[in-house]
């Protein structure tokens, strides 16, 4: 009978796969999330009716031409009539 014996430092998992943490791929993403929430309590504490329909209805008016060019440039994008190379 023979046993194959495995040093006890030996480890089966790939390298990088057994610590835990943020993904740096994931990293812009998180420091979006983290600011728009810091600025969302930040707006409420400091201003009365920050999240208030009227203050809603105002940025969208006030940015509106931008809505607009960002859809119109994601339609182009979509469509293949841009190069981005």
């Amino acid at each position: 009978m023979s046993a194959v014996l495995t040093p006890t430092g030996a480890k089966s998992t790939t390298p990088g796969r057994g610590r835990r943490g943020l993904n740096p791929k994931y990293l812009p993403l998180a420091a979006t999330i983290s600011l728009f929430v810091l600025m969302a309590t930040l707006g409420s504490v400091l201003y009365d009716g920050f999240f208030s329909a009227q203050v809603f209805l105002n940025l969208l008016i006030d940015n509106a031409f931008l809505i607009i060019v960002a859809i119109g440039m994601t339609f182009v994008i979509l469509s293949g009539g841009i190069d981005l190379s």
